[in-house]
């Protein structure tokens, strides 16, 4: 299988990047070191314009 983009690590960034890009039809794959989601919230805080890309992207 062959993609279009690569992205390492499933953080905020990569999580968003992979997603919107895969709306735009591309093909992506993530490369994280965990095997699993960590379930705990790490952020201290959210504003309007991470959550509007984050909606964007849909990821909420």
């Amino acid at each position: 299988m062959t993609w279009d983009v690569a992205a390492i690590g499933l953080g905020p960034v990569g999580a968003t990047l992979t997603s919107l890009l895969s709306l735009l039809g591309l093909r992506t794959v993530v490369l994280d070191g965990d095997a699993k989601v960590n379930p705990s919230p790490r952020a201290v805080a959210v504003d309007d314009e991470a959550t509007g890309s984050s909606d964007r992207a849909r990821l909420s």
